[in-house]
């Protein structure tokens, strides 16, 4: 095929990826109280839309919340209208 051009129909395709891909948004949450736990805040913004994940930061050495954390969405891709 050196030299030649090659139409999309004859590549060889080995598996196939998701026509329309999921999308994430992921969103900082600060000044939250460190006895917020990950349920609360799936509950509270589950309300707004598809909550994927919570994630409320720790210190790694007390395990005490650090009083932010991180809320990841599934949104609707664009490119599938």
């Amino acid at each position: 095929m050196l030299g030649q051009q090659v139409q999309p129909s004859q590549i060889p395709v080995y598996g196939s990826a998701p026509q329309n891909p999921p999308v994430y948004v992921k969103y900082f949450i600060g000044g939250i109280l460190y006895s917020t736990r990950e349920r609360d805040l799936e509950d509270y913004f589950k309300k707004v839309g598809n909550v994927i994940d919570v994630a409320v930061m720790r210190d790694k050495n007390s395990g005490r919340s650090r009083g932010f954390a991180f809320v990841t969405f599934a949104v609707e891709n664009e490119l599938s209208k």
